[in-house]
């Protein structure tokens, strides 16, 4: 994994695991979404998509390759601000 304790990790984020490019990702829960975050390590992560809800985005960090954008409704992309699929529901 990374230099980031697996434990550490876990107080924050679930679901946590390795993509295949080799980037750490996991779920939180937000205040009004959940969130997949991307390319997690010591000083936070480099982007995080956000999604309806749990299920939603669980089910889409099991099914993704970590290539392009994720599978599912994802409302939008952050910090870069790009709107996904989910957006339009």
């Amino acid at each position: 994994m990374s230099s980031v304790p697996k434990a550490c990790l876990e107080q924050w984020y679930s679901h946590i695991r390795v993509l295949p490019t080799g980037e750490i990702a996991g779920i939180q829960r937000q205040m009004y979404t959940t969130g997949i975050f991307v390319g997690l390590d010591e000083t936070g992560y480099r982007t995080r998509f956000c999604y309806g809800n749990y299920e939603d985005a669980m089910k889409a960090l099991a099914d993704w390759d970590g290539e392009g954008f994720p599978p599912g409704y994802w409302i939008k992309q952050k910090p870069e601000n790009i709107r996904g699929p989910g957006s339009e529901t």
